[in-house]
């Protein structure tokens, strides 16, 4: 099955990809729990801290829920998920970034006005925490593009709007190349920092307004700096 490579560790993603086949052939069902942590480190040779990395990956994308003390379930969406990142994958090929900022332009300015309105104390405490990721990977550019995705899919879960926050994970492949494009220009990471620092506060302070200002401004931005190109989805 060809899968999405979330991250930009090799190790980290064969683990990625390990845990999706488990989910994809029913060796652990939606609903149910994934061996302990320690026994998947075990299982496929590597460190746990490479695969405590792949279960927020994944848990970023909406297929697993990980509870301290109660282990990692998989969501009951994940078999849809998957199924729809490879029909997507298979479908699209290639795409012009003209569309993926406008894409962008319609579903994350939305989430982000949804976020300033609906969200809670957790919510913000992980855009905040994704917005400090950012920061301290402002030299690292693959850490930072993660760190811009963590933002954006911690927002979307802030909006409470389940509908666009699942069209939101099965369009991540689109956005990683797009916020990977964006962040690569002149001064790109420096505006990106500015313009989620301002989404940010009007998250924190329920300022719809300066959310979703500041998240217009972030994608016109990018709409300057970029003209006609093709960003590659397929294999």
């Amino acid at each position: 099955m060809p899968v999405e490579e979330i991250t930009h560790d090799p190790l980290t993603n064969r683990v990625i990809r390990s845990i999706q086949d488990i989910i994809w052939h029913g060796e652990v069902m939606p609903g149910e729990n994934l061996p302990p942590q320690q026994e998947l480190a075990t299982q496929l040779g590597v460190g746990l801290s490479t695969v405590r990395e792949a279960i927020k990956a994944l848990s970023l994308i909406g297929l697993l829920e990980a509870h301290a003390g109660r282990g990692t379930r998989v969501l009951p969406d994940a078999l849809k998920i998957l199924n729809s990142q490879v029909a997507m994958k298979a479908n699209l090929g290639s795409i012009e970034s003209e569309k993926v900022l406008e894409a962008r332009l319609v579903i994350e300015v939305a989430l982000t006005r949804m976020a300033a309105e609906r969200a809670e104390a957790e919510d913000i405490a992980a855009i905040e925490a994704a917005f400090a990721e950012m920061q301290g990977a402002i030299k690292d550019d693959d850490a930072f593009v993660r760190a811009d995705l963590h933002f954006h899919l911690a927002v979307a879960r802030a909006s409470k709007n389940e509908v666009l926050t699942q069209t939101y994970y099965l369009i991540h492949s689109l956005l990683e190349e797009a916020v990977r494009q964006a962040d690569a220009l002149p001064g790109g990471k420096d505006r990106a920092v500015a313009n989620h620092a301002q989404m940010l506060t009007g998250i924190k302070t329920h300022n719809p307004a300066l959310a979703q200002q500041a998240s217009e401004r972030q994608i016109t931005d990018v709409k300057e700096f970029l003209k006609d190109g093709t960003i590659k989805v397929g294999g």
